[in-house]
Parts: structure tokens; sequence; C-alpha cells
């Protein structure tokens, strides 16, 4: 295994670099662009690398510090997730911010990454939580029946995804649906 690759950029591209080492060898490293936009040709850079060999890819990726790599290896190694998808998680964002996310369990903001859908977003959600040992509430990523009645409610009534589910948790479970629905209007008019 390459643990990292120290060297000069002989040439870049947004989504990888190529860099040759003192020894003469050049390898080509796959980075996100937000990582490539900071280097310059001809700079000298080290780099972390995790080598990833599949039946149909062979190949480096370059990471600027170890947490980004651990995170990317383990978010590799959970079933359906897959290499390109767990570098596409860790170069959306600072992993602070995708931790916060994480923790409150927002769903939109997953699926904004290239190669997220809903289902995978609440995948993804839930094995984050057990990597960066927060807690998240699950009752925010799945509703109940009844929450499905009122989710339909609001629906109906022309709102928005988006508005629905940050009202949701303010709706006090215990009471009929006719009180839920009133609770919800009520919180979303304050919302406008």
């Amino acid at each position: 295994m390459i643990y990292s690759i120290q060297g000069k950029i002989e040439s870049f591209q947004p989504n990888k670099l190529i860099i040759k080492t003192n020894s003469g060898l050049s390898f080509e490293v796959i980075v996100s662009p937000k990582l490539a936009s900071k280097f310059e040709l001809e700079q000298e850079i080290k780099l972390l690398t995790v080598m990833v060999i599949t039946e149909k890819f062979f190949g480096l990726y370059g990471f600027e510090d170890e947490r980004k790599r651990d995170i990317f290896l383990r978010l590799e190694a959970i079933s359906g997730i897959g290499h390109r998808l767990a570098y596409n998680i860790v170069s959306f964002a600072e992993l602070d911010e995708i931790a916060q996310k994480c923790k409150l369990g927002d769903v939109d903001y997953f699926v904004q990454i290239p190669g997220i859908g809903k289902k995978t977003a609440k995948k993804i959600i839930v094995e984050l939580s057990q990597i960066f040992e927060t807690e998240v509430s699950l009752k925010s990523l799945f509703l109940d029946k009844e929450d499905k009645l009122l989710f339909e409610a609001l629906r109906g009534l022309g709102y928005k995804l988006k508005e629905i589910r940050k009202v949701l948790p303010k709706v006090d479970k215990t009471a009929s649906l006719e009180e839920r629905i009133r609770q919800a209007l009520k919180e979303l008019s304050l919302r406008n």
C-alpha cells in the first residue's frame, strides 16, 4: 500500500494531480476539485493516499489530512457505498460540517452530494453517526404512521418537503391528527 506521496506537481486537472517524486516516478492521484485548487504547477506537496484496486478500477486517492483518510476508509468498507461515493462524501465539505449535518439527520444536505439519493443518504447518516460517535435522531430520518398522515395532509395543503420536515419534530405526537395539523400549521405560519 502506498501511504503517502511527496513530490512536485507535474500537471493537474480539476480531479487529479500528476506528482513526480524525487526518484523520478510520476503518480496519478485522484483529488477533489477543492483540494486541487489549493495547488500550483511545480509546487512541492505531500499527500496521504489510499490505493484502491477493484475489478474495474486501479488508482490512488489523495487526502490532505489523516482524519479524512480514515473516514474515507471506514465509509468505503460500508456495503453499497464504494470508493467513489466515499470520496465524494469526504470531499464535499469539512468533516465538522458533515458531522453536524449527520447529527441533525439532514437528509437534504447529503442528497446534494453527487451519487446520493434519499435512501442512501439515510444509510450514510446512520453509518456516519457511528463513525463520528454522535447521536442522530432516527425520528428525523424515518416517519412513523402518524407522521406520514400529517405529512400527507400538509403536502395536500401545498407545503414543501423541507418546510414539513422542520415542523414535524415540534408537533405533539400524542395529540389527535386534527390537533397535530393545527399545531403544524401554526408552526408553518410562524416561519413565513
